[in-house]
């Protein structure tokens, strides 16, 4: 039992001077990513975004975004505690290689112009030879051995842009990760072990 006190006081401190040394909060669309998932939906819905969705800790929205209409929108809250800690956006579906490299190079030089040089960048296919063509290329994407991703660091969180396939279906994911609701689902995980 001490044990698990010092344990939760030792991560509630890290927590904290984690919390003071960053006080504010990642941004969406310009709303701080935090407070309740109905709180944050309801701040997304009046900037024009149409709720798709509840389902537990996750809700779905509908709308455009960075110029692309018909994009997704995902919120995530923390489980237990209903706390807003990413958002992401799933862009249209496309069926051709290079729409889909398009978009995730114009995203990327968008989030380069506003946030600087990614941190982690992987834009590689995991088979020997590389394929030569978009239609071998749109396949090892469907067949998951593409890891095209970019990581950004800011002060307030990571946004990472990724290029996905989910039931044959490919797109470009942008997600935002608030470093302080994070670390508060960390510490709430590891009181947990």
């Amino acid at each position: 039992m001490r044990t698990r006190i010092t344990t939760l006081i030792i991560v509630l401190t890290l927590v904290s001077l984690s919390m003071f040394a960053q006080n504010e909060h990642l941004k969406f669309k310009g709303i701080p990513i935090d407070g309740t998932l109905k709180d944050f939906t309801t701040k997304l819905i009046a900037k024009g975004y149409v709720l798709t969705s509840v389902d537990d800790n996750i809700t779905s929205l509908k709308g455009s975004f960075a110029g692309y209409n018909d994009c997704s929108i995902l919120v995530y809250g923390l489980d237990n505690t209903d706390l807003v800690y990413t958002v992401a956006v799933m862009f249209p579906y496309y069926k051709s290689w290079p729409l889909l490299e398009g978009n995730y190079n114009n995203i990327k030089s968008m989030l380069t112009t506003k946030y600087g040089e990614p941190v982690l960048c992987h834009e590689e296919f995991q088979r020997s030879t590389p394929p030569r063509d978009d239609m071998s290329k749109y396949n090892e994407l469907m067949l998951g051995r593409c890891d095209y991703s970019a990581t950004f660091k800011t002060d307030n969180g990571l946004i990472i842009l990724k290029l996905c396939n989910e039931d044959l279906k490919c797109y470009v994911l942008l997600g935002y990760l608030d470093d302080i609701n994070s670390s508060l689902g960390k510490a709430a995980a590891i009181d947990d072990l």
